[in-house]
């Protein structure tokens, strides 16, 4: 969606290169104001601090890797639809077998050795994923 704003608001409503980029700053003003209304509508409920702030980097963490990600399949790959799809369905197979094994995970390691395990296994699938690609741009 983030790859259309240039066209839309440069072709359709007549936006200048330099003056183009101003469309994002929608985006990010309604992020901001979805961040303090989360936070109002958190201190009514009356959690706690402490987890507002845990959910918040949590959150904000969540979102740059999803949108990193999302946009390198639809830069790298021809057949940005395939590409995005197969993400999901591989996205949609770890939320179906995380809560399989994830609460007896946590329970054994804890929440420090619990997120190193998930961390660990991320960074993995990320180094695998870049040979991958070295492997394809070689042609073998």
């Amino acid at each position: 969606m983030f790859s259309t704003f240039p066209v839309l608001f440069g072709e359709t409503y007549g936006f200048r290169p330099g003056v183009g980029g101003l469309a994002y700053l929608g985006l990010g003003v309604g992020f901001m104001v979805a961040i303090f209304v989360g936070a109002l509508l958190v201190r009514m409920v009356g959690a706690s601090q402490a987890k507002y702030t845990g959910l918040c980097i949590f959150g904000f963490a969540l979102m740059t890797t999803f949108l990193s990600i999302q946009l390198y399949l639809v830069d790298a790959f021809t057949y940005a639809a395939s590409a995005t799809a197969a993400s999901a369905v591989f996205r949609s197979m770890l939320g179906f077998a995380f809560p399989l094994f994830g609460q007896q995970m946590f329970n054994k390691l804890g929440e420090g050795g619990g997120n190193s395990v998930c961390v660990s296994t991320l960074i993995m699938a990320e180094q695998l994923s870049s040979l991958a690609d070295v492997h394809t741009a070689l042609g073998r």
